[in-house]
């Protein structure tokens, strides 16, 4: 009926754990790059927002605003990823006393994380 069928062997079920494993592997490591990438960027909003308020122009500034290079997500922004993990934005972001609130973002806005001074709060765009 078919000229061109191909007959396939079934794989063992030691190869089709080998491959989970090596797949559940790949993933996880995927998903700690992406929190420690995040969680260094929660770090440099918080650090840069201290230097910018002992600078003599900018020490009245609300607000400031850091942006997130999606290009270096493996996976789209998933924070609950990162829960538990040595690289926990949300953990660390608590245990300095900041708290984190989600935003969805605009249409043409770049997801981007903000740091509210006065209120101690990061706000998360994504």
């Amino acid at each position: 009926m078919f000229g061109f069928s191909k007959t396939y062997s079934t794989p063992s079920a030691e190869q089709l754990d080998e491959l989970s494993v090596r797949v559940k592997n790949a993933d996880k490591q995927k998903s700690e790059a992406d929190c420690a990438y995040l969680l260094n960027q929660f770090n440099k909003l918080l650090v840069e927002s201290v230097e910018l308020d002992k600078s003599a122009n900018l020490d009245n500034k609300f607000s400031h605003k850091v942006y997130i290079d999606e290009s270096k997500l493996n996976y789209w922004l998933n924070l609950d990823k990162c829960v538990g993990t040595k690289y926990d934005p949300l953990n660390q972001m608590k245990n300095v006393g900041v708290k984190v609130k989600f935003h969805k973002k605009t249409y043409d806005d770049k997801i981007h994380i903000e740091y509210i001074k006065a209120d101690k709060q990061i706000n998360f765009s994504s």
